[in-house]
């Protein structure tokens, strides 16, 4: 007897697509292949829908105070994951903030006892090194033995524009076993072109791409890439946004170097020209918006494995902060509310466009981030044994994205008025339906901590 029997749909396997069945006991997949005779308590007819493993969004900033030094995000732990869960999300990874009186482990700790008991989908996160880069030495070595294995650094902060100071966090992480995310930008070129470019046009929202050119992000990109082969580190390049870069990372790899690469939907899904609209401030966002030249190339790094992640690089900002920008692209909070429209648009525009296949959709959606991170196979598969997390997807539900559609409360989307094919419509948390269709299911602290394995090496 299954408590749920999930039947009729197209499976998502690690190795096939299949017409099979999936048996679920307690928290844990029992079985997959014909169950039509078997009994269960729970039926779900997934005929004619995609079955497939709960969603990993490996880039999320929840309950966010520090994600601008002017904004607080107005989403929170549970408000947060609920929308996560609408987007067939069951496991998220969010980021410590740093802090100057706080070691690493102090702020993981403190970041995890904040989720506990609000989160609707399971958790674990990232610690950010920013600061105090000195003193963080000394903990962020300690990290794996706490349950997490990546950090994160941004080099346009002043700290981290150091480049010895870089090198020892990069350093330290590799002799640790940790994972290096970097946000690359380049901080003084930074600082130059945004003198620059107000100087010669001002700050209108039109002008912002200007203020921060691809170079920022390629010059930075190429120095993580060479610091992290001089040191053996992995390196995780979070929303890549330019052709450029991804052929770093291309050649990079080709070298034996072991680097990630991420990108992010409103990369792939818009273009710089939403900064001449009237809601043009509704897309700040860091590294802005790039050419229609630069998606293609985006969409050509995951067709050919480069990059291997599409994260949301979700941060809930509300429509009237958003608007702070609307006359002076300095003032408006950077950060793009994204973690339930993530599966949606990239379906769309990935396979039902035919720029990637399913199989890759679920690689680099679910599976490879769970890979990534330590988590695999108890998340991102569906095999015997895995945590019973399930994304059911209808590939032929064609609707339009608007903010009134969706479970949150920023009151925007950067995906306004974007018409799509495909929407999760179930969503299951270690057997729990936590999503049914327009109804939410789940509550405060069914969301687990989730502690990281070691990373995976090449």
């Amino acid at each position: 007897m299954y408590d749920l029997l999930i039947r009729g749909g197209t499976v998502v396997l690690p190795s096939t697509v299949a017409s099979v069945d999936v048996g679920i006991v307690g928290e844990k997949i029992a079985a997959i292949g014909d169950l039509s005779g078997a009994l269960a308590h729970r039926r779900f007819d997934a005929t004619g829908k995609l079955v497939l493993p709960g969603l990993v969004d490996p880039h999320v900033h929840l309950a966010d105070e520090e994600a601008d030094k002017d904004a607080c995000a107005v989403d929170d732990f549970y408000t947060g994951t609920v929308a996560a869960a609408f987007g067939g999300n069951t496991t998220v990874l969010d980021f410590a903030p740093a802090a100057h009186d706080h070691s690493a482990i102090t702020t993981v700790r403190s970041r995890r006892h904040q989720a506990e008991g609000e989160a609707a989908v399971d958790f674990s996160h990232h610690a950010i090194v920013e600061q105090d880069t000195l003193v963080s030495l000394s903990t962020i070595s300690q990290l794996p033995s706490h349950g997490t294995n990546s950090i994160k650094i941004f080099m346009f902060y002043p700290r981290m524009a150091d480049d010895y100071a870089l090198l020892q966090v990069i350093q330290t992480a590799a002799q640790s076993n940790l994972l290096v995310m970097v946000h690359a930008e380049n901080h003084a070129l930074l600082n130059g072109f945004q003198t620059a470019t107000i100087a010669q046009g001002g700050t209108a929202i039109s002008h912002y791409p200007a203020s921060q050119p691809p170079i920022l992000e390629i010059e930075a990109a190429q120095r993580a890439i060479l610091l992290a082969e001089h040191t053996g580190a992995t390196l995780y390049i979070v929303h890549i946004s330019c052709a450029a870069t991804v052929d770093l990372v291309r050649q990079a790899q080709r070298r034996g170097c072991n680097v990630i690469g991420e990108t992010v939907p409103h990369y792939l899904a818009l273009t710089e020209e939403v900064y001449g609209s009237p809601n043009g401030a509704d897309y700040l966002c860091g590294p802005p918006i790039r050419t229609a030249a630069d998606s293609d190339a985006l969409w050509q790094g995951l067709a050919d494995g480069t990059i291997t992640v599409i994260g949301s690089d979700h941060c809930g900002f509300s429509a009237a902060q958003k608007a702070w920008g609307k006359d002076d692209f300095r003032r408006g909070p950077k950060g793009m509310a994204s973690i339930e429209t993530r599966a949606a648009v990239v379906y769309s525009e990935g396979v039902a466009k035919g720029r990637i296949t399913l199989t890759q959709f679920v690689e680099v959606m679910s599976a490879n981030p769970a890979r990534i991170f330590g988590l695999y196979p108890q998340k991102g598969a569906l095999l015997p044994g895995s945590d019973a997390d399930f994304c059911v997807l209808d590939p032929h539900l064609e609707w339009v994205v608007t903010h009134e559609a969706l479970h949150c409360a920023w009151g925007y989307t950067p995906h306004q008025g974007l018409k799509v094919t495909g929407k999760p419509v179930l969503t299951v948390l270690r057997g729990k339906v936590i999503v049914d269709g327009d109804v939410f299911n789940g509550q405060p602290g069914d969301g687990r901590f989730l502690s990281r394995g070691p990373l995976r090496k090449g």
